[in-house]
């Protein structure tokens, strides 16, 4: 299991999105809350005297978009704890072991157009492939 379905499956466990966790865009007309996440391919660490290592780093972000501000807010909480908790563990089945998983301070926006609550986390993953 690669990074990118690991962290799919451990969004996926936080019950109040219901399974509606998705890569870069919800399908439209997705009923909220949900989770859409970014999770680029990363960059692998380079040494001078080893050459390219199979670790590996990869920054991205998660949005929670929710259709009221508290349930924003215990969404992020419960996103924030599952982050934290992914290091020095394997995430998924069968996943990759986050050495360390690093996040942002989270960002809250109202989105006037849809009537929506979105919170905003970049982090940075580092783990072995």
């Amino acid at each position: 299991m690669d990074f990118e379905e690991a962290l799919t499956m451990e969004l996926k466990t936080i019950s109040q999105v219901e399974n509606r966790v998705y890569p870069l865009s919800a399908p439209e007309k997705t009923k909220s809350p949900y989770i859409a996440y970014t999770s680029p391919e990363g960059l692998r660490v380079n040494t001078v005297s080893n050459g390219y290592l199979p670790d590996k780093s990869v920054e991205g972000e998660i949005n929670i978009i929710a259709p009221r501000y508290s349930t924003m807010k215990q969404i992020t909480s419960q996103v924030i704890d599952l982050l934290v908790s992914m290091s020095q563990r394997e995430i998924g089945t069968g996943g990759p072991f986050i050495n360390e998983m690093i996040y942002e301070k989270p960002v809250e926006l109202y989105e006037a157009q849809v009537n929506l609550y979105r919170c905003l986390i970049d982090y940075k993953a580092h783990f072995k492939e």
